[in-house]
């Protein structure tokens, strides 16, 4: 009886050890931002259902989130980088986002999401050109 015992504690310890050591799973993928909208004062890109915590990656098109995102990279005075708006998240949206990137101390993907946004500047709503970052 003793030996089963051991036998089971053994067998349960190990199953135990297996379960921790196991590969932990993905986190759920974020939605697509498809719009932007005033927040903090800032034209922030968003989620249709007005969630700014989303994403934005080459080859995405919109007619809101991507365009935003391409007149931010161009007319902020902080960046003013060399890209057409156009809605196409391509070759020189994601070069230019890679160069925010470096500048503000995020790893270079070239897509946007929550890292990003934390340390992005964002336009000032009704202006032309004036950024800040948000909680500013």
């Amino acid at each position: 009886m003793k030996r089963s015992l051991i036998g089971v504690l053994a067998a349960a310890s190990l199953a135990g050890a297996a379960l921790a050591t196991a590969a932990p799973t993905q986190a759920a993928a974020l939605p697509t931002c498809t719009t932007y909208r005033e927040y903090q004062g800032l034209y922030v890109f968003s989620t249709a259902s007005g969630s700014i915590n989303c994403q934005l990656a080459a080859g995405t098109r919109s007619s809101g989130a991507v365009p935003q995102l391409q007149r931010n990279l161009r007319d902020c005075d902080r960046y003013q980088r060399d890209v057409t708006v156009d809605g196409i998240f391509g070759q020189r949206t994601v070069a230019a986002l890679r160069w925010v990137q470096n500048k503000e101390g995020v790893p270079p993907t070239g897509a946007y999401g929550p890292a990003t946004r934390d340390k992005m500047y964002f336009m000032v709503a009704g202006s032309r050109t004036e950024c800040r970052p948000l909680n500013a």
